[in-house]
């Protein structure tokens, strides 16, 4: 008897964990996300680095990475971001690109084949609007109206972390993606109802502050001539500490662009 009822006390442990609603220390999956969408709302500026990968399958072989830094001034609506992309495709190598966001004046600096240029547009006249800039925000987005699962706790930059394993609505995916590609060179411009065959979303998030920690995202996308493998890696510090974003002086002079 006493064997056949420790049986089930290890059973029924084991259906919580797996389930992803409710650990041993009573937290949901569901609360972690509510806590972290309510914390986000008190966040004035955050620092930020990404890595971005993409792999295809093509017959002439193809792949980029970027890495990237910067920091996010949320409410005097400033942003500095730093990027490097290495392509192996067409043998172009790389190229840098700097984005400063500051007075709504989008400022986009370029290096390549060793010419440098800036060039700048009023932010009304961009594609995207100034939130669409918050590196969170996309995150946060598609966490708002997805499913959650809790998997094991980790540790990430010596931080205790909530871990999520995170599936967005289809709508707010696609309606997410669609947005991003139209003003970035990093994001395929594609049917993605059709063309996505496999999407998932990972986030790491601090205990003591229920904030981001780390987000990992990768996507499978299938078209007519490719099947293209693109991750996402993305990890946030410095919450609410000050910054100081100023624009260069090589970009003093930067030439508008048409609207």
């Amino acid at each position: 008897m006493k064997k056949y009822v420790n049986t089930v006390i290890v059973l029924i442990i084991s259906l919580l964990l797996l389930s992803g609603c409710t650990s041993l220390d009573g937290v949901t999956a569901q609360a972690i996300k509510t806590n972290m969408l309510q914390a986000y709302q008190n966040v004035s500026t955050y620092s930020f680095s990404i890595s971005i990968t993409m792999q295809t399958d093509m017959s002439a072989g193809g792949s980029f990475e970027i890495e990237g830094n910067g920091e996010v001034d949320l409410v005097n609506e400033k942003l500095m971001m730093e990027q490097t992309m290495s392509m192996d495709l067409m043998n172009i190598g790389s190229v840098t690109t700097s984005t400063y966001i500051i007075d709504r004046i989008i400022y986009t600096g370029t290096d390549m084949f060793d010419i440098s240029q800036w060039k700048k547009q009023n932010i009304s006249n961009a594609t995207q609007s100034w939130r669409s800039y918050d590196q969170m925000q996309t995150h946060i987005q598609l966490l708002g109206s997805s499913t959650v699962e809790r998997a094991s706790d980790e540790e990430k930059n010596g931080i205790s972390c909530y871990v999520l394993h995170v599936q967005p609505d289809s709508t707010t995916l696609f309606d997410v993606l669609q947005t991003t590609s139209e003003d970035s060179s990093t994001t395929p411009q594609l049917d993605y109802a059709e063309a996505i065959q496999e999407f998932t979303v990972k986030q790491w998030i601090a205990k003591d502050t229920n904030l981001p920690v780390k987000v990992l995202l990768t996507m499978t996308i299938e078209t007519d001539t490719a099947t293209i493998d693109y991750t996402t890696e993305m990890t946030l510090s410095a919450y609410n500490e000050p910054v100081t974003i100023e624009l260069p002086e090589d970009a003093q002079n930067a030439e508008w662009l048409s609207s």
